[in-house]
């Protein structure tokens, strides 16, 4: 299954995308057996694309959406950063 993003939407990455049939799966499965999606956290988002698609997709009309990022990027991202200008002024 493919899901085409708005064109407003600009990202760089493509990771969420392959979940995108299992979320549709988990998540109609859940909704079939009663359960609603009215209170939702996110944690770690990125650049959002998880996050529009559950917008567009999953979340029920009026539901309370909270994304916690501390936007820093990972210590993977931090430790590269710290040698490449460790590099750069030796």
């Amino acid at each position: 299954m493919s899901y085409t993003y708005d064109e407003k939407y600009k990202f760089t990455e493509t990771w969420f995308d392959p979940m995108i049939p299992n979320w549709i799966s988990l998540f109609d499965t859940l909704k079939k057996n009663g359960s609603t999606f009215n209170n939702v956290l996110e944690i770690g988002c990125f650049e959002g694309r998880a996050t529009v698609f559950t917008c567009d997709n999953i979340l029920d009309s009026g539901s309370k959406y909270t994304i916690v990022d501390t936007f820093g990027g990972s210590l993977k991202e931090a430790e590269e950063m710290l040698l490449k200008t460790f590099k750069e002024t030796s």
